[in-house]
Parts: structure tokens; sequence; C-alpha cells
């Protein structure tokens, strides 16, 4: 059963071909979950903490795991809680393909229930497109064909890019604050201003006069050598 992809999987209208993040919506360990970003550039295949308390997880059953995560999220490093083995299952009752999958469990905020990496496309066979936004693997009957939404990936995406300018604007003031501390409150002084900037001094062969003795805001600058006639 060989794999294609031609123009019928062409959604009606999709803008930028290739800007928007393939979602799917896989069982995982007898959930269905909607919101699955299929990532190739991911050596991992990774859940998270507040996906597995929504799906009633024994946290119990995870297994020790100490290797850092990075560019999850933001660019940031972190240490996964755990990582743990889940059921994952495609298709329908009819024509359906379940492989077991190793998942490290990360404790962060994201947009994603989970993240799929290159280990997942490798167990199921599987075989992503971008431009279309849909991912199909082989199965005992027929190919899978997992259609993407582009709404839900557009949500997504855009909750991504407000939580990471989040995370940035957090991470900057932390660090503000901590060279703040760094500096001796008793070396802070504060400049001594002058009392007349060097733009507004007055020019030696100008001076100042008096246009009328009763409103002295009325002035006129004259040259220095007249006389007030």
């Amino acid at each position: 059963m060989p794999i294609t992809f031609s123009r019928e999987n062409h959604l009606v209208h999709l803008p930028n071909p290739g800007s928007y993040p393939l979602l799917v919506c896989p069982t995982i360990d007898k959930v269905l979950l909607s919101k699955v970003l299929i990532d190739g550039g991911s050596s991992l295949n990774i859940s998270f903490t507040e996906t597995l308390k929504c799906m009633d997880f024994n946290f119990e059953r995870l297994l020790p795991y100490e290797d850092p995560l990075y560019n999850i999220v933001a660019g940031k490093g972190s240490y996964p809680i755990g990582r743990v083995i889940l059921p994952v299952m495609f298709g329908t009752p009819d024509n359906y393909r379940t492989e077991h999958l190793t998942f490290e469990v990360a404790n962060f905020r994201t947009s994603y229930h989970a993240i799929f990496g290159r280990p997942m496309l490798a167990r199921f066979m599987a075989i992503p497109n971008h431009t279309y936004l849909i991912l199909k693997m082989p199965a005992p009957n027929d190919i899978i064909s997992v259609c993407g939404v582009i709404k839900t990936s557009y949500k997504c995406n855009t909750k991504v890019m407000q939580l990471v300018e989040t995370l940035e604007y957090s991470a900057n003031t932390t660090m503000m604050l901590a060279e703040s501390k760094k500096v001796d409150q008793n070396q802070l002084k504060i400049p001594e201003l002058d009392p007349m900037p060097m733009a507004l001094q007055l020019d030696p062969q100008i001076k100042k006069i008096s246009l009328c003795l009763e409103d002295p805001s009325k002035t006129a600058f004259i040259g220095a050598s007249l006389t007030l006639k």
C-alpha cells in the first residue's frame, strides 16, 4: 500500500502553506487528545504534566529520567520529571494502528497536549505533509489519513507565541532585578542638573529685554550692543 499525496488532500483554502503546525488527534492511553504536535525535528516524544493530570494519570507509573530537554518552549532548557510508556492509537475500529511509545514528561506550560517527534514517525512508519496538513501511515486494511485542523493550528501557534513573549519578559525582568541587587546602594548618586542646559544658555552677542512693564512675561532678544530704544 503506497503512501501518496495529491490535490485531493489539499484543503479548500490554506494561506501560506507550511507556516502552520501539523496537529493530530490520537488516542493516548485510552484518551482522545485533540492538540498533539507533529515535530519531525525532535528526537523525543513529549507529554506534559497538565495533560496527564487531565487524563487521571497515575504519576507513580513514571520511570526516572535525568537528561535535560532543550528548545521545547522559548529556547529554554529544563529537566523532565520522568518518562512513561503509553499506548497510542490512530484510525477507526475498522482500520487502526496501535503502538506503544516512550514519552518524556515535561513540567511547563504549553498550548499542546503532547509532541510527537521522530521516534513516533519511525514506529508508525508515518509520513507528514505540511503543505496539506495531513499525516498518513500504513494500517492493516488501508492507509490511515489524519487531517489537521487549520483553525486549531492557528490558535495553538498564536498561544505559543504569546507564551514565548511572556516567558521572555519574565526572564528579562528577573535578570534586571538580579543585576540591580548587585549595585551598592550607597554608591548611587543623583547627578546635579545644570541650572540652564547648554542648548538654552544665552548667546553673549544677544540680550533679553522686556516689551511690556505690565506683563513681565513679554520679552524679546536683541543684539547686545543695541540700546533699549
